[in-house]
């Protein structure tokens, strides 16, 4: 006789999981019919203030920018993010974080350091800035800006700054919706100033310090980890779990808190398809949207395409897309991810590799093609919305 649970589980199909005497779910799915998480996502913070000023006479960095996230319901709670961007090669960065757990969960080349940081200004307009603190290489480092009574916030175009740092590493989201720039600023790395030493009315680029509040920061994290589905839920080796709840046309998986008011959510259709995805911070989130749905690795089929758009909370797409499917292997499958817009992201495309193993997948994500594409493929028919 089949047990009840059992035959639930064949009759529902695959999102069926039986609770037993004890209270633990069982899952009636494979990891072929697990969901199918397409890359790993970071969004560290909401940050209400934003710096950046130009080297470009620095032998070895490029930038120097500053994030800062003050906590209105706590004055005293600051997080303070320093980084500077090597100009060659990969364009690393170095981070410096006045927070030790926030450089645990960096995920990048990240070090305390205890930061002095001062800002100064009018409310709801630019803002100086006043830092200090040491490098990795025991380098001091000063940096000023300043702004003049003249200096006013003006609107962006509402679209992502690109992303030109750690390439091959991340694929950044960056958006600044109001900015102000100057040239009254410093940086002495060691008593030495490398900030440009230009005119105040000159405009080349790259030279300019500048301002923004309210900035939002996220990449996709490329690299491999593996996922783990067992009792329902899926565990990855960033030690992520993803629990789920039932909704009326599916589930809702859900993290941890990944940090203070920063967890992960995505929602699947009945056959667990992923139709969203979304990273949440400090009230905000990033957030992918798949028509249609990113498939398992038992529904996948080759050639399908899929429309994917990118936002930051209820704002108009950021980027826009398509992610053909490779599917010649029951026990994997590759998306090929192909922006369509902004423009600078046009020819930035990435892979996710996604490989059963043992009671769950392996997932690699990168910008370089994998070796079983050797030849471009070609151009993708974005499907209607």
């Amino acid at each position: 006789m089949i047990k009840a649970c059992a035959l639930a589980a064949l009759l529902a199909g695959p999102l069926t999981g039986c609770t037993t005497a004890n209270g633990a779910v069982r899952n009636a799915a494979t990891a072929r019919d697990a969901p199918a998480v397409p890359f790993n996502s970071n969004f560290w913070s909401y940050w209400t203030h934003y710096w950046t000023t130009w080297l470009p006479d620095h032998p070895v960095y490029e930038m120097i920018e500053l994030t800062a996230y003050e906590n209105p319901k706590n004055p005293s709670d600051v997080l303070v993010r320093v980084f500077l961007t090597e100009r060659t090669g990969g364009k690393r960065q170095y981070y410096y974080l006045n927070k030790e757990d926030e450089v645990r969960r960096a995920r990048a080349t990240a070090f305390f350091r205890e930061i002095d940081f001062k800002r100064s200004g009018p409310a709801g307009g630019p803002q100086n800035l006043e830092v200090s603190f040491r490098d990795k290489d025991g380098v001091p480092i000063q940096w000023k800006i300043r702004f003049g009574p003249e200096a006013v916030l003006r609107e962006r175009s509402a679209e992502l700054t690109p992303s030109i740092h750690s390439l091959g590493g991340i694929l950044l989201f960056a958006l600044r919706t109001r900015t102000v720039d100057t040239h009254d600023d410093s940086v002495l790395f060691g008593g030495v100033d490398y900030a440009a030493k230009n005119a105040a009315d000159d405009r080349t680029p790259g030279t300019r310090s500048w301002f923004s509040p309210e900035y939002y920061s996220a990449v996709l994290v490329h690299g491999r980890n593996s996922f783990e589905w067992k009792n329902a839920m899926l565990t990855n080796t960033w030690g992520r779990t993803f629990t789920p709840a039932r909704t009326k046309n599916g589930r809702i998986y859900r993290s941890q808190l990944l940090s203070p008011e920063n967890f992960v959510e995505f929602e699947t259709d009945r056959a667990g398809q992923i139709r969203t995805y979304s990273h949440f911070s400090r009230g905000h989130s990033l957030n992918f949207t798949f028509r249609p749905a990113v498939p398992t690795v038992a529904r996948a089929r080759n050639g399908q395409v899929i429309r994917f758009s990118v936002s930051f909370d209820s704002r108009s797409p950021l980027m826009t897309g398509g992610v053909r499917i490779h599917k010649d292997n029951p026990d994997a499958m590759v998306l090929e991810w192909i922006p369509a817009g902004p423009a600078w992201a046009i020819g930035r495309n990435f892979w996710s590799v996604l490989r059963l193993e043992g009671q769950g997948y392996e997932l690699t994500t990168t910008e370089k093609r994998p070796a079983v594409f050797p030849q471009a493929a070609a151009p993708l028919p974005i499907p209607p919305k």
